[in-house]
């Protein structure tokens, strides 16, 4: 019994070390360039990133975003083909 008690503290340890490392070693605003570039590079519209990206963590991991656009092209009566102030993806 003290055996799995033990493997489970471990693994519960592990996890947090993880996700410390997670948030300490990656800074997921540091990605915000390639993004722009690849929506530029996929879709032609510019993708308009105002807000911070920050790390979420329950109920499950993910990503939140803040202020987000992405434009229409010149000549369309709106400027934003999709505007939102604050969205989150997950995994799980």
């Amino acid at each position: 019994m003290k055996k799995i008690i033990y493997i489970l503290l471990g693994l519960a340890l592990a996890a947090v070390v993880a996700i410390a490392a997670l948030v300490s070693l990656i800074d997921p605003n540091q990605f915000k360039p390639q993004l722009v570039e690849q929506v530029r590079k996929s879709t032609g519209r510019e993708l308009v990133m105002e807000g911070a990206i920050g790390w979420r963590f329950w109920p499950s991991l993910g990503l939140s975003l803040e202020q987000v656009a992405l434009r229409n092209p010149a000549g369309f009566a709106e400027p934003d083909l999709v505007r939102f102030e604050r969205g989150e993806a997950s995994v799980g």
